[in-house]
């Protein structure tokens, strides 16, 4: 080979080349291996992914390891198909022929696929020594070709590809910027906006000179007109990302750029059938869309989703932020919307009638919830009474799927603008009531239940009055006659409501432990009560029942015993009785063990039914005060950090009483908190939401979801509620 040819591949992408290749290490050595073993590889992924880097990267590794001689040809600027021929042969002409193989690379074939497929053939077939590695959007289909799909770099740990590149792109145009504990939240934002993809990213960077990247994360909602100037000497196609995906969404034909357009009104993972919703707005027939979504998966415009049993896509967020610029231009957006929330409404099925949800239903609202967000927040900006229907019915969703609510719901707060006149009010607010009993908000839970009673009593609903009616008086009663709970149980067996007799069978046992005297006084009247929810077989409540029956122990001094019941309830998925292992340990004198328990029940909290119970809380921070008072200060902070570092099997055996190997367990990063994070700490331990913090330090949700998550890695901390307690006890004590 020439050394004018033995250096093309060096030179190709020259600018790119001055800054270092970041990441892809995996990528490389797959490359590598599939030029080794296939003859033709062709790298294709979403605009900006780094195809052609990589492919410069992989070929100049198979010149400096003598394996290739190679020959680089970039096609961006053949326009007529028919050319690529005489092109290609052209360079192959000047290879000289050494005996060495040859590696020919085939950069941006998209455009002129049909004239690279055939030129690829008709070389492979004459030179049995040559290798092709091509990079496109979509691939070549033909026989033995190996498709090596290019993704995003990773962002979510700060040393990750994705982060490194921007923070080392942004050091070039402001030399001295580094990845702090201030920025690196939003660093990471930025990187997930941009899906990891490398020229976006890179774009991102240059902004560093203008813009803090707070500021850049804020703007990143129009990014489509905030990346628009990338480095000077880069290809056209490379100097924005409207150049970037227009250069593919150019070169689709109509009906693949309609559904590229609608399709971007979905937010998240879609299927066929959600496509096909929103396709209706320009057009599209239904029949058309799975062949139209298999092309633009193809042409590395939509991104397939794997884990399901049901075909699922995704679109970057680039590609999704330039369609929607031509959905609103075609004026199909709202249509596109209207279909959107046609669609999801009508899903909800019977439970407009009786506010009860089928197994099916709740599947469907699991699967589209990103989608019912989305309409849900439509529908409210128009004020349309059908949100009232749909929050509601995503809270009963959540519920049928499992999820503990940890406020009153959506259903909830969509109430709180509903007009009184809203056809959905008497099916919202029954929801309202199972979603505030299951977070264990027993008096809201009431009232909700008591307006829906009266809602349904000036439209009937017989069905509805008939649950609510029920449940009010569970969660209003303290009565302890076996008898009258019992007749009360067997109409929730009637009604055939399963939810509804769980919410009654926790509201028996919060009504025999709310008052300490009863416990102490009336225990006979408590053991029937509990008896009464075994009989359910229905496993939360009775597992709560067990518990309180150990709590009851504990109040009557039985602590061996007590001992023996929690010990038979905890595993690593039942793990609220771990508050009453601290009973038993205080009860038992054993202070160290005391302060060590205590720090894995702050972390996993209380069952629903005994959250908010004032007894037991006051006996928990009394079992801290006695444990403390009862150790030196050294001791108490030594018991409370074995407590810290305490995880799933190891925390569960250690409140058996099984051998823990203390020695085992790893050393958990003490850096102080940042100024930030120390700040975000201090309101999490006043009791705001993550919104709430965001709204008063003016950042993003997202930005503030990831300092919690940073400080509890750190911290060695499960939960928020075990933030807020570690907050209080360990770090305004230092600051002190």
């Amino acid at each position: 080979m020439s050394e004018s040819r033995a250096g093309a591949a060096s030179t190709v992408g020259l600018l790119e080349q001055l800054g270092s290749f970041v990441g892809r290490e995996d990528d490389l050595l797959a490359l590598s291996r599939f030029i080794r073993d296939d003859r033709l590889v062709t790298v294709t992924g979403a605009p900006g992914a780094g195809k052609t880097r990589l492919a410069v990267e992989a070929a100049a590794v198979e010149q400096r390891r003598a394996r290739h001689q190679v020959v680089y040809v970039e096609l961006a600027s053949v326009s007529d198909p028919a050319q690529v021929m005489p092109r290609v042969e052209a360079e192959l002409a000047g290879c000289e022929q050494d005996g060495d193989a040859r590696l020919l690379v085939l950069d941006n074939c998209e455009h002129v696929l049909s004239g690279c497929s055939r030129t690829v053939n008709a070389l492979l077939s004459r030179h049995p020594d040559l290798r092709v590695l091509v990079t496109s959007r979509e691939p070549l289909r033909l026989p033995g070709e190996v498709v090596h799909v290019v993704e995003g770099l990773p962002w979510t740990r700060g040393e990750d590809a994705a982060v490194r590149l921007f923070v080392e792109r942004a050091g070039a145009v402001v030399p001295g910027f580094e990845l702090t504990d201030d920025n690196a939240a939003d660093v990471r934002e930025i990187c997930a906006r941009l899906d990891g993809l490398p020229l976006m990213m890179e774009l991102a960077a240059l902004r560093v000179r203008a813009f803090p990247v707070a500021e850049i994360v804020r703007r990143l909602g129009d990014s489509a007109s905030l990346l628009t100037t990338g480095w000077a000497t880069a290809a056209p196609r490379h100097q924005s990302l409207r150049a970037a995906v227009g250069w593919s969404y150019d070169r689709l034909a109509e009906p693949e750029r309609a559904l590229a357009r609608t399709t971007s009104a979905l937010s998240g993972e879609f299927g066929v059938k959600a496509a096909a919703t929103v396709a209706a707005a320009a057009g599209v027939e239904a029949t058309a869309v799975p062949e139209l979504l298999a092309t633009l998966e193809s042409k590395s415009l939509l991104v397939a989703v794997s884990g399901s049993d049901e075909a699922r896509f995704r679109m970057t967020g680039s590609v999704r932020d330039f369609a929607r610029e031509h959905l609103a231009d075609r004026g199909e957006e709202d249509r596109a919307r209207e279909l959107l929330a046609d669609w999801i409404v009508d899903a909800t099925g019977d439970f407009a009638q009786h506010g009860v949800m089928d197994g099916e239903t709740a599947e469907f609202f699991w699967i589209e919830h990103q989608h019912v967000n989305q309409v849900l927040t439509w529908l409210r900006s128009r004020g349309d009474d059908r949100e009232l229907l749909l929050a509601a019915a995503a809270d009963a969703a959540d519920l049928m799927k499992g999820r503990r609510p940890t406020v009153c719901g959506r259903a909830a707060e969509a109430l709180e603008s509903a007009s009184a006149a809203n056809p959905h009010r008497g099916v919202a607010l029954s929801t309202a009531a199972v979603v505030s009993g299951a977070a264990a908000d027993f008096e809201r839970a009431e009232s909700f239940a008591r307006q829906a009673i009266a809602t349904s009593a000036a439209a009937p609903h017989d069905y509805l009055t008939s649950r609510m009616s029920v449940m009010a008086y569970f969660l209003s009663a303290c009565s302890t006659d076996s008898s009258d709970l019992r007749a009360r149980l067997r109409v929730t067996t009637q009604l055939g409501d399963r939810m509804i007799m769980v919410l009654c069978l926790y509201a028996s046992m919060r009504s025999v432990v709310a008052d300490w005297d009863l416990m102490a006084r009336r225990s006979s009247a408590v053991l029937g009560v509990l008896e009464l929810v075994r009989e359910s077989g229905l496993t939360g409540p009775t597992r709560c029942a067990d518990f309180v029956h150990g709590l009851l122990l504990c109040e009557q001094e039985r602590y061996e015993e007590a001992e023996e019941r929690f010990s038979a309830l905890l595993d690593e998925n039942v793990t609220s009785v771990f508050a009453g292992f601290v009973l038993t340990a205080l009860g038992r004198a054993e202070y160290a063990r005391t302060l060590t328990l205590l720090v894995a029940a702050e972390s996993h909290g209380l069952d629903e039914a005994l959250t908010g119970v004032e007894w037991l809380s006051e006996r928990l921070a009394k079992a801290e005060a006695a444990a403390r008072a009862g150790l030196s200060e050294a001791a108490a902070e030594e018991a409370l950090a074995a407590g810290l570092a305490l995880k799933g099997t190891e925390a569960v055996r250690f409140a058996r009483r099984e051998a823990v190997d203390h020695a085992a367990q790893p050393k958990r990063e003490r850096r102080p908190l940042s100024d930030r994070e120390q700040k975000i700490a201090s309101l999490v331990a006043k009791g705001l939401t993550n919104r709430q913090i965001a709204a008063q330090m003016y950042l993003s949700v997202r930005t503030v979801e990831t300092h919690l998550r940073n400080i509890r890695t750190a911290r060695g901390l499960n939960t928020r509620a075990h933030l807020a307690a570690w907050y209080s006890r360990h770090y305004k004590q230092q600051r002190v």
